[in-house]
């Protein structure tokens, strides 16, 4: 028998309405996903007594969004003062509009302020008094001293006391705070209005687990009682840099970080310094990659796997006295056991450029200060018999453009002239994987970064600052048997570092301190009296006399360039046998490593000229016949007359030098036997080391050094 089945069958009206529910629900959908994606945007904020008006301006900036508003929903004039770092525009906002008439809404990826009817409450939301909260924190035994408790995206925070106590002031009630303590997870509390917290951690066992590279071995985090710091791959990738030691500044606690550098491409590394500056011979801490003394600045973030600091004795001692500056040990990243290799390729490019230049008053402010100057310097001289701007110089300059292409004169920003952004740009491809019995990792990378100078192409020489790097690494571990494994660790690093011949110091010196009102190329003229002279400047002639050497735009484009190729090579391998048979946990390892470097320069520099104390450079300058230390151009915008010579001895440039040096070779072979043993007994955790090792390293062909030792540790925790 057929069973009959009933169906309904919606007509046009039921299907239009579903249609309309549906469309309805996604746009809902999509409504509410762009609202929380522009609300949860990060921004970084820093304003001190601001206008509201110029903080919105700024945020929106920031946050890449539109802030939309009428003249009369809020007071834009008000001043507000916020300073925090990573905060959301959720939050930002919030801050923002303390006591304001208006709230906010998200339409159309646009941020629209309204009027309300109500001002928010000021007594527990007042951004610059901020919000006062107390609490405790502890765990199941008791209260916990020394956690750490932050404002989330601010540099606000505070520790607990020895009962567990704290106090801390948010910016406002609806701030979130984030407690966290070595061995517990961290939590974020919302504080929603409350003025008192009492919160309790939960023991992180899985990261007490984890097992810490320290001196020579590894050991368990809960095990370890010396100070030690760990840094990820990630945090690293977050500073894109050329120099290694620049991405660690801020990341680590007692790590300091200091460069000195004139900051040019290839030349911007930083000084390594933990916990202050020692008082005794070398005060740099040992830098250990890979189980060897090498050196880390041009590692590629993406071939680190950890990056750890022992601080302390305790942690040191492995190392004896060499260790006192601390030490840094990296490990590089190894091949795991998986059934497909995982193929990793990252690219990106941006722009760097100087943080922030000085702002230094223009043609018309500095004539207007130096005329005052003279006045008051030679009071008994009548006005009419120095040497001033006139008044109709200082209108004009005030009106100028700035390269007195409409006459009136010269009015330069030396800073936006010589400074420009530059491109940056980092490749790495990866591959990983393995078996249970081999195990493999390969990187290649590629890093350039080109320099901030503008006019560095006027001549056949480009003299722009660049840098380019070339890092390889190939990691394989293979188990030839049960009990029986070798390590083999190769890695290549080529730098070619291109540099003018001028320095980043000199380059700043001279938009620190030339005159805005000089020429930086003096105009050509008909005048006969200048036929005999070169002009192999594109520009003109360059400006220059006895008082003002140097010429800016010669300093950039024709002092010349050097060439700078390095060459460092390294490879590791090591041979491990467990010894279970004689007790478990118990193993034997010989390392042998061997690095070598060279480099080589070729300079093509313009020299100077030594005057005494003073020196020019030997690029040819000129100056109006009329008048001295450009009094001219105080008063006159274009010169018709005869050119003199701006220094003594050019009226061409000099023939640029030549020179190739190389550095010194450097190699080094390092050896080592180890005894290592680590088991633990229901409760009790012991391991324990013995260690030989001996390095020789030479240069060229100087008497090689060496360093030899035996160190030996052991540790014992319990469990309770």
């Amino acid at each position: 028998m057929r069973k009959k089945t009933s169906t309904s069958k919606a007509g046009p009206c039921g299907r239009a309405s579903w249609r309309r529910f549906l469309v309805v629900g996604l746009c809902s959908c999509v409504s509410l996903t762009m609202y929380a994606n522009v609300l949860k945007s990060q921004v970084s904020l820093s304003f001190n007594n601001t206008t509201l008006k110029d903080a919105l301006e700024q945020l929106q900036e920031q946050a890449g969004v539109s802030i939309i508003y009428s003249n009369n929903v809020l007071n834009d004039e008000a001043v507000v003062n916020l300073n925090s770092k990573k905060i959301s525009l959720e939050d930002a906002l919030h801050i923002l509009l303390l006591n304001q008439n208006c709230s906010y809404k998200v339409e159309n990826g646009q941020v629209i302020l309204y009027p309300v009817e109500k001002v928010q409450p000021a007594v527990t939301v007042v951004a610059q008094e901020g919000f006062k909260v107390k609490g405790s924190v502890s765990d199941v035994t008791g209260p916990l001293a020394g956690v750490n408790i932050m404002v989330k995206g601010t540099m606000t925070g505070v520790i607990s006391d020895m009962d567990g106590n704290f106090e801390i002031t948010a910016p406002y009630s609806g701030a979130s705070l984030i407690f966290s303590y070595i061995g517990y997870q961290p939590q974020e509390v919302q504080i929603n209005g409350r003025n008192t917290l009492k919160i309790t951690l939960v023991e992180d066992t899985k990261a007490l687990e984890e097992v810490v590279v320290i001196g020579y071995t590894t050991q368990k985090k809960a095990t370890i009682t010396g100070s030690i710091s760990t840094i990820t791959t990630k945090d690293l990738k977050q500073s894109p840099t050329a120099n290694l030691n620049n991405a660690l500044a801020g990341r680590m606690p007692g790590l300091m970080a200091n460069q000195f550098g004139g900051g040019e491409p290839g030349v911007d590394g930083a000084e390594i310094r933990i916990r202050g500056m020692g008082t005794y011979g070398d005060k740099s801490p040992i830098v250990i990659v890979d189980g060897v003394e090498r050196d880390m600045s041009y590692l590629a973030p993406e071939e680190i796997e950890t990056f750890t600091i022992l601080k302390d004795a305790s942690a040191t001692a492995p190392y004896g006295v060499r260790g006192a500056n601390g030490v840094i040990i990296v490990t590089t990243k190894r091949g795991k056991a998986s059934e497909k290799p995982s193929v990793n390729f990252k690219a990106s490019v941006g722009t760097n450029a100087p943080v922030k230049f000085p702002t230094y008053l223009g043609s018309a402010d500095y004539a207007t200060l130096y005329n005052e100057a003279m006045i008051n310097s030679n009071p008994r001289t009548d006005p009419s018999k120095l040497e001033l701007f006139t008044q109709d110089a200082i209108n004009n300059y005030r009106m100028a453009k700035g390269d007195n292409s409409d006459g009136l004169g010269y009015n330069w920003d030396y800073f936006d002239y010589a400074f420009k952004p530059g491109i940056q740009q980092d490749y790495s491809l990866s591959i990983r994987g393995g078996s249970e019995r081999a195990r493999y990792y390969v990187m290649a990378n590629y890093y350039s970064q080109d320099g901030n100078y503008e006019h560095t192409d006027l001549t056949e020489h480009d003299t722009q600052a660049r840098f380019k790097r070339y890092n390889f690494r190939a990691n394989v571990d293979v188990d030839i048997t049960k009990d029986f494994y070798v390590r083999v660790d190769l890695g290549a690093r080529i730098t070619d570092r291109h540099a003018p011949g001028t320095t980043a110091s000199t380059v700043v010196s001279l938009c620190n301190t030339l005159p805005p009102y000089l020429p930086i190329t003096v105009p050509e003229n008909d005048n006969p009296d200048n036929e005999d002279y070169v002009l192999n400047n594109p520009y003109g002639m360059l400006y220059g006399d006895y008082r003002h050497r140097k010429n800016i735009l010669g300093e950039l484009s024709r002092t010349g360039y050097l060439i700078e190729k390095k060459t460092y090579l390294n490879g590791s391998f090591a041979i491990g046998h467990k010894l279970d048979f004689i007790t478990k946990g118990l193993k034997i390892e010989g390392v042998f490593s061997y690095d070598a470097s060279e480099g080589n320069w070729v300079n093509r520099k313009l020299g100077v000229n030594k005057d005494g104390y003073m020196e020019f450079t030997k690029y040819a300058t000129f100056q109006p016949a009329e008048g001295s230390y450009g009094s001219f151009y105080m008063n006159n915008p274009n010169y018709t007359g005869k050119y003199i010579l701006g220094n003594p001895w050019y009226d061409k440039d000099e023939t640029i030098e030549n020179t190739f040096s190389h550095n010194a070779a450097e190699s080094k072979t390092y050896y080592q036997l180890k005894l290592d043993y680590a088991r633990t007994f229901n409760d009790h955790d012991i391991t324990a080391m013995v260690l030989l090792n001996r390095s020789n390293r030479s240069y060229d062909n100087r008497v090689a050094y060496r360093y030899q030792g035996l160190t030996a540790r052991a540790t014992y925790a319990f469990q309770n």
